[in-house]
């Protein structure tokens, strides 16, 4: 599909991704990218600033969830709760896209546009979401509680 959308058979790939970047440090990095003189860049990196956001997203909650200091400091520390009450301490869906939409995206619309200017397309990649009924269940309950912001994937609407 490269080849016909570049009308060339030969095809070069660099690999310039770096574990836990963030949509900021992307756009950090940008300029030195774009002395590379790319064609297209391949962004496969949300799931870094989706996990920071969730982070921040869940302490806020936490902060002001409906159960006293005790009962939150109990459920933290017990990992028998944790897997079967952990729900109590997770925001709302809409929470977390909220933060996403704002803390997130405006970063990558900015990154994408000054790519784009450069006269470089620009494909987003999104994390591939298991069949979950074929994980075991001690999987599926860890991939439901630490994939919830990535899910929001199938929520938000990303528009560049």
């Amino acid at each position: 599909a490269l080849r016909a959308r570049f009308h060339t058979p030969l095809i070069e790939v660099i690999n310039c991704g770096v574990i836990g970047i963030t949509c900021a440090k992307l756009a950090e990095n940008l300029p030195a990218y774009l002395e590379l003189e790319p064609d297209l860049i391949v962004d496969y990196d949300y799931a870094n600033d989706a996990f920071r956001v969730a982070t921040e997203a869940c302490n806020a909650f936490r902060a002001r969830a409906p159960l006293s200091a005790r009962a939150k400091e109990t459920l933290l520390r017990s990992v028998f709760l944790q897997r079967h009450c952990v729900r109590l301490l997770l925001p709302p869906i809409e929470d977390f896209s909220r933060a996403v939409e704002t803390c997130v995206f405006p970063t990558m619309r900015a990154w994408m546009q000054r790519a784009r200017q450069a006269g470089v397309d620009v494909a987003l990649c999104r994390l591939p979401y298991p069949d979950l009924y074929t994980l075991p269940a001690m999987e599926r309950r860890a991939f439901d509680v630490y994939s919830r912001p990535i899910r929001l994937s199938e929520r938000i609407r990303f528009r560049a």
